[in-house]
């Protein structure tokens, strides 16, 4: 599969939020650059399959793991998720599954991205384009390619920079900039390195700093953060001289550069800490406010009204008010 040489992400934030998604937390050496990719809710499954004269072919007998399974993060607006097969001769082919494991497109691809609005990002024999539902290729990139994340953790690769109707693309010269479902670019290649949009933003990189722009390409945030992070719920954090606060839609700063440690808001709420040794976590809102003062020694971002703690040596359920629920024994944080 052909890769463009150009710059790629300097430190792999998915690790960490797909840690933090699954309620598990293996927290990051601070001072590194790098931006989050966001992929998570990873979860394994089966698949039966044989190979016979190049084609694939249920057969009940036969059991191969598939690997991980990446749900669309951003949105619902498809029960299809790309699932890699481990084939018989050692290679991998993407195909189209449901929740319940059934493939409704058979693996053919060399890789496969997420559905939105009904297409998705696909390489299918070292070509580069977009899928229907249906698995036919319909569109073909024709002077750009997609950029491919390689987890260093699983050894899968990813297509990198899909959100909202946007995909991410990389020039002959290594630069990216984003295209739509029709091959349209809509950005031009200029940036460094980029991600998926996310409540109308994406978050990209020049030169080693951080910035935003809008759907139509419109610079919202300059690159001039030495670390960032998507948007979500609409506030996103930035990073000034090792310390993190957050900026609204506009780019205003909203919430101080005043912790060591912060990520995203989920729920209206963000877990944070201002110790240097990256312990002492409490939740803020979205003006700061501290909410749920803690401390606890580790903390994940909520779901469905609960969130994951450690608080003196035992991982705790709680909810909003920082109620306990219920306990969830000593080795929640142990790593992803």
């Amino acid at each position: 599969m052909k890769k463009y040489p150009g710059v790629v992400l300097i430190l792999v934030f998915a690790i960490l939020i797909s840690c933090d998604d699954s309620n598990s937390a293996n927290k990051v050496a601070q001072g590194n650059v790098g931006i989050l990719w966001a992929n998570s809710s990873i979860s394994n499954s089966l698949v039966l399959v044989v190979e016979s004269e190049n084609e694939i072919v249920s057969d009940s007998s036969l059991a191969y793991d598939y690997g991980n399974v990446i749900p669309y993060q951003e949105s619902k607006k498809s029960d299809l998720f790309p699932a890699p097969v481990h084939m018989l001769d050692e290679s991998i082919l993407y195909g189209f599954s449901t929740e319940t494991e059934n493939f409704v497109i058979e693996p053919k691809f060399d890789l496969a991205g997420d559905f939105y609005g009904g297409i998705a990002p696909v390489i299918l024999n070292g070509t580069h384009g977009f899928c229907d539902t249906t698995g036919k290729m319909i569109y073909k990139l024709i002077n750009y390619e997609f950029s491919i994340f390689h987890n260093e953790l699983s050894g899968e690769d990813f297509i990198k920079g899909a959100g909202e109707g946007f995909f991410m693309v990389m020039n002959e010269d290594g630069k990216c900039g984003y295209v739509n479902s029709k091959d349209k670019l809509v950005v031009p290649c200029i940036y460094d390195d980029g991600l998926g949009f996310s409540n109308g933003r994406a978050l990209v990189n020049k030169n080693d700093l951080f910035g935003f722009i809008d759907t139509s390409g419109n610079v919202i945030v300059k690159p001039k953060y030495e670390m960032a992070y998507p948007f979500s719920d609409s506030l996103a954090c930035v990073q000034v001289k090792d310390k993190r606060g957050f900026i609204d839609l506009s780019g205003k700063l909203v919430i101080p550069t005043i912790y060591t440690e912060a990520y995203y808001f989920k729920e209206g709420l963000c877990y944070v800490t201002k110790s240097t040794d990256y312990s002492n976590y409490y939740y803020i809102d979205k003006t700061g406010k501290t909410i749920i003062p803690g401390p606890f020694e580790q903390a994940a971002s909520f779901e469905n009204g609960e969130a994951l703690v450690l608080k003196r040596g035992k991982c705790r359920i709680i909810d909003k008010t920082g109620t306990q629920l219920r306990s969830a024994g000593s080795h929640c944080f142990g790593g992803c």
